[in-house]
């Protein structure tokens, strides 16, 4: 690993007076010493609270502390607008809540990620979440793993298919996926079937926080898009 730094050389000529040379190109290797050093895994989540409303930073630590107090210990700080830092004591804590997906606060959607190796908490990027889905009204003929994911995968990356604990598939199918936030929420999709007949399947989302129905974009309500008083973005129905 090498750290560069600018070093100065002084005197750099007898009669041209003290000139200051910046050396940009000098260098000292650092070598790990003691062979590879053991790297212990992060367990710590930066959350966003996706909202343009002010709101009390206090009452939003309080109310994630209780919502977490089953877990085995976590600290929760505020680290800048909107931006907490939420360091767990067990990694399978971090999984947990994870796994529980999507969370809220004051009906506005709090976007929990993993912070890489080397990355600064104001670096994290927050333009997905994981949000579960439901597909209503599925033919017969799509009513397997692989239309289903092919459904559901308009909507984001899927993340998990659920599956009905005694049918097996039926025609109300829940799939999480990692949901694009940049983009307008979608609504429904198209599909044909071999006979060339088309067929609406429309998306419900669960627990879905305050969106805008100008728009389509979760973060805020109709009354502060910045689309009001225009045409309403088309919807993603293709």
């Amino acid at each position: 690993m090498a750290f560069r730094t600018p070093v100065h050389i002084a005197m750099a000529g007898e009669g041209r007076g003290k000139e200051m040379v910046r050396e940009e190109e000098d260098f000292v290797a650092i070598e790990e010493e003691g062979g590879p050093i053991e790297r212990t895994q992060p367990m710590c989540l930066i959350g966003k609270v996706l909202t343009r409303k002010p709101f009390n930073a206090f009452d939003f630590l309080e109310a994630m502390k209780r919502a977490m107090e089953h877990l085995k210990g976590f600290t929760v700080k505020e680290i800048g607008l909107n931006l907490f830092s939420f360091q767990f004591r067990s990694h399978g804590d971090l999984l947990e809540v994870k796994r529980m997906e999507p969370w809220h606060f004051e009906k506005s959607l709090v976007i929990l990620k993993e912070i890489g190796e080397g990355e600064q908490p104001l670096e994290v990027e927050f333009k997905t979440t994981a949000l579960w889905i439901r597909l209503y009204d599925l033919p017969p003929a799509a009513i397997s793993e692989k239309y289903i994911r092919s459904i559901a995968s308009r909507c984001g990356e899927i993340l998990e298919v659920g599956k009905d604990s005694t049918e097996g598939f039926g025609r109300n199918i829940r799939v999480k996926v990692n949901l694009d936030i940049t983009q307008p929420l979608r609504t429904c999709l198209k599909i044909m079937s071999k006979e060339g007949r088309p067929a609406w399947i429309p998306f419900k989302f669960e627990r879905l926080p305050s969106f805008c129905f100008l728009c389509g974009m979760i973060g805020h309500m109709k009354r502060e898009c910045d689309f009001v008083g225009k045409e309403r973005i088309p919807n993603n129905t293709g």
